[in-house]
């Protein structure tokens, strides 16, 4: 499913707090990652052998294919990217199995299945943003951004 920020939020307001604390469209038990948690599991999985091409630290740069589901996404030729089938031991090593599940824009338009996987954050960037993550099919790297809340994305929700 592809919510809008407010809808992912289910009524609460925005945080930083590393847990976020903001159940959302979570289950019970559950909670949707504030963009603190985000960066946490992006340093951690750079810091620990789950960059592409086995090096260490880079923050995001180089994590998204350990981020990634071996299916969805489409074909690329770029180096450590998504798309590419390239370093294969690397592909979901984290066992997060993003998808790309695409975004819907804020005139109703759908958009970049195949492509892109986008998720939320609990945290906004700016009284009408909210800092999101982005994968895409040819890139190496998860990216972060600021995206307008009545934008359609994913969201991950995380165990309590």
């Amino acid at each position: 499913a592809l919510y809008t920020w407010a809808a992912a939020m289910n009524g609460a307001a925005s945080t930083t707090n590393n847990p976020s604390g903001i159940q959302g469209v979570c289950p019970t038990g559950w909670h949707l990652p504030s963009d603190a948690e985000w960066t946490e599991l992006e340093n951690y999985l750079a810091d620990n052998g789950y960059n592409y091409d086995g090096t260490t630290g880079g923050g995001r740069d180089k994590i998204a294919k350990a981020m990634a589901d071996s299916s969805g996404w489409n074909s690329s030729s770029s180096t450590g990217a998504v798309g590419n089938t390239d370093y294969p031991t690397y592909r979901n090593k984290s066992g997060f199995t993003a998808l790309p599940g695409g975004n819907r824009y804020d005139n109703g338009s759908f958009n970049g299945i195949g492509n892109y996987g986008y998720w939320w954050s609990a945290t906004e960037s700016a009284a009408a943003g909210a800092w999101s993550r982005l994968m895409g099919y040819a890139d190496s790297s998860v990216s972060r951004l600021g995206h307008y809340k009545e934008r359609g994305f994913s969201v991950r929700c995380l165990r309590d």
